[in-house]
């Protein structure tokens, strides 16, 4: 049987402080999120400031300074 449940790789997580606030493109508010969050990036898609356009597991569109992306490694 197989699963109607789309499965996405959630390569990243937000590597911050213990918050942080970020601008949510699709309601265009303010989300506080925190550290730890685990995104998916696209790269290709920049903003005018140079942030990544990412999404987060509960849908949110935030744009993400890289330096504060963490690249999740699996032992």
């Amino acid at each position: 049987m197989t699963s109607t449940k789309s499965t996405f790789d959630y390569t990243h997580t937000l590597n911050t402080e213990k918050y942080e606030w970020y601008f949510e493109v699709k309601s265009r508010t303010m989300i506080r999120l925190p550290s730890g969050t685990r995104i998916i990036l696209y790269p290709s898609q920049k903003d005018s400031r140079g942030r990544i356009l990412a999404v987060t597991e509960i849908g949110d569109y935030i744009y993400v300074e890289k330096e504060d992306i963490l690249k999740i490694n699996y032992h």
